[in-house]
């Protein structure tokens, strides 16, 4: 099992002339085909947590023994498979389909963490997985329940605590929320330095006679943060946020509206068409605070009947996370839209699984006829939109500024890219929508700018794919007279 980016496979390993198509063919799935909250994106997902249970069942089975759970991922594989097609675009569907694979995962990481050595008697584990084939740095958001003596359910030695890492340093870490019953339940963030590919690395909570976490002030109304590398204003009046970097010239402007439709009188499919202009959200409030990983701006709006909540995390020597949860009351039908415009004079690129492609390269003679078909998009619009895997850079004046997260598909259009978040009306259970909220154990989507063009990592962009959020789930590990177990943070 050798940890290998598909692009270096096929520069390195792939026979010699072998055939391949010049250019690719872009997205059919537009006007809210590849909303972020719904639809094929759940799926996608899906797929990644299969591939991601075969990684850890296959190293749980040569590092421990553990036997490989050939048939349970074959099941899920085909079931997953039909629910791909067009019969699973239901949020409940998609949630039972992706439980085996958690489950299966959850299991090969549980066993791995079982054989971490813990130092002391009343220390609790947090073992981080990275799935990926490169090591990474992120902040991580755990929640931890410490029951203390199972008998007398006493908790006080976990009031005071401190955070090491394998080598016992210390490590910074701040308590976000924390609640005592019968048990204590606290959630943690920290940042966890170094992660190896297709590996872990070990942290310790440990009881303390006096607490190390971080204190900071509630938080207050503003409308900036920055850091010595990036600055990120909001301006309430026209609902844009600006992100700079300090060391370049790149700006990106960042907003949310809802696209108001029609529906066309043709027959066939595709009949849906942006109708008006677009409606901006009413912000309500802005405000900022620190954090463990820096400074932290968070903005609440309503846009057609939708509740928004964004937060754009800063943090040193990281990318920028840009997190949105969506609340949708079943008011009417609502197409929210995210928009990120980036400085003129430039080009996109975007990935794909071997590489990266220019928006314009497309395969001869492919397309619709110019008004589309009964089955057919229209060509400008069947143009603009693309498939991507995972991230999409905007490359001008020598610099390069990567995105890099969820979204499976978008729609580019001169300097800027529009990503639906949340598509549809009736078909909508009403609720709420989470998307990677910063201080909560969920994913999102990262914003970066890596190093100038020419530099040995100008083509790295793909790398930020999935550098972006670390979820967690409680089980718990210690030693002596309080039981076994593992708590383990696994990496997005």
């Amino acid at each position: 099992m050798i940890p290998s980016l598909p692009s270096a496979c096929v520069r390195e390993r792939w026979p010699e002339r072998t055939p391949a198509k010049s250019g690719d063919i872009p997205s059919v799935w537009f006007n809210g085909g590849w909303p972020l909250f719904k639809g094929y994106q759940k799926h996608i997902r899906t797929s990644h947590r299969l591939l991601e249970a075969e990684k850890w069942s296959a190293l749980a089975g040569m590092l421990l023994g553990k036997p490989y759970p050939e048939e349970g991922i074959r099941r899920d594989w085909r079931e997953h498979l039909i629910t791909l097609d067009h019969e699973g675009h239901d949020l409940r569907d998609q949630a039972q389909e992706s439980a085996a694979p958690n489950r299966i995962s959850a299991e090969a990481r549980q066993s791995l963490a079982s054989r971490v050595r813990i130092p002391g008697p009343q220390d609790v584990a947090l073992v981080v997985f990275n799935p990926m084939n490169w090591t990474r740095t992120e902040l991580v958001t755990a929640e931890v329940a410490l029951v203390g003596d199972r008998f007398a359910f006493f908790t006080r030695p976990w009031h005071r605590l401190r955070l090491l890492d394998s080598e016992e340093h210390a490590v910074p870490f701040e308590i976000v929320s924390s609640q005592s019953t019968i048990i204590r339940t606290i959630t943690v963030r920290f940042r966890a330095e170094q992660i190896p590919p297709l590996g872990w690395r070990a942290y310790f909570l440990h009881p303390a006679e006096t607490d190390e976490s971080k204190k900071y002030p509630p938080p207050q109304a503003a409308n900036s943060i920055q850091t010595p590398e990036e600055k990120i204003e909001f301006d309430r009046t026209s609902g844009v946020a600006r992100l700079t970097r300090k060391s370049g010239t790149a700006e990106v402007r960042l907003h949310y509206y809802h696209q108001p439709e029609a529906e066309s009188q043709a027959p066939g499919f595709f009949r849906q068409r942006d109708a008006g202009a677009p409606v901006a959200v009413a912000w309500s409030s802005a405000q900022t605070s620190e954090t463990v990983g820096g400074p932290l701006l968070a903005l609440e709006g309503n846009v057609g009947g939708v509740n928004l909540r964004m937060e754009m995390q800063v943090s040193a020597g990281l990318p920028v996370t840009i997190s949105e949860s969506v609340t949708w009351r079943g008011e009417k039908p609502i197409k929210l839209m995210r928009e990120l415009a980036f400085p003129r004079q430039g080009q996109f690129v975007y990935g794909i699984p071997f590489g990266k492609r220019k928006p314009g390269e497309v395969m001869a003679g492919s397309g619709p006829p110019p008004e589309g078909g009964f089955d057919q998009l229209r060509q400008e619009d069947w143009a603009r939109s693309r498939e991507y895997d995972g991230w999409f850079a905007w490359n001008g004046s020598g610099q390069q500024v990567a995105t890099a997260g969820e979204q499976r598909g978008s729609r580019f259009d001169g300097d800027a890219v529009r990503t639906t978040l949340l598509y549809g009306g009736a078909d909508l259970p009403r609720g709420e929508f989470p998307h990677a909220v910063p201080h909560r154990a969920r994913r999102g989507h990262g914003a970066g700018s890596p190093p100038r063009m020419g530099s040995r990592r100008a083509d790295d962009s793909h790398r930020l794919g999935r550098l972006v959020r670390i979820a967690a789930r409680a089980i718990h590990r210690r030693r002596g007279v309080f039981g076994r177990g593992a708590q383990r943070v696994q990496a997005r």
